[in-house]
């Protein structure tokens, strides 16, 4: 008998703490969401340094620091320009690390992305990336 295909969702919410979503979610405010938090796994994210949306939406995306994926900020400055000519931070050209999709394609899985933070420009290429 085959082995049944394995699945995974992540769901985030740019700036709601965990405690908040339980919180919600069991006080029956998202059902759907305390449906999937009891049947499947769930976790606060750690935190990065600065705490911002680019730099941290980034982190959960490859699991690199924002030291070694580079985006810092929502304006990256781009060595050799001038101070103020920055890009801006929600760019996954100026990510420096692999981003996780991009590793499942790899090993022959089709990511599928929905709404998803700092993924702009797309970079799935063998699943689907709905903006």
């Amino acid at each position: 008998m085959a082995t049944p295909a394995r699945r995974a969702i992540v769901v985030g919410m740019d700036g709601a703490s965990m405690e908040l979503v339980k919180n919600m979610a069991d006080a029956g405010h998202m059902p759907n969401v305390r449906t999937l938090m009891r049947q499947g796994v769930w976790r606060p994210m750690v935190g990065v340094f600065p705490t911002l949306t680019p730099p941290g939406w980034t982190a959960l995306s490859t699991g690199s620091w924002p030291g070694t994926h580079g985006v810092m900020d929502f304006g990256i400055h781009i060595p050799g320009r001038r101070l103020d000519d920055t890009e801006w931070g929600i760019n996954t050209e100026l990510c420096q690390s692999e981003y996780i999709w991009n590793t499942f394609e790899r090993g022959g899985k089709k990511p599928i992305l929905v709404k998803w933070e700092m993924s702009w420009p797309p970079t799935v290429r063998s699943g689907v990336q709905e903006e």
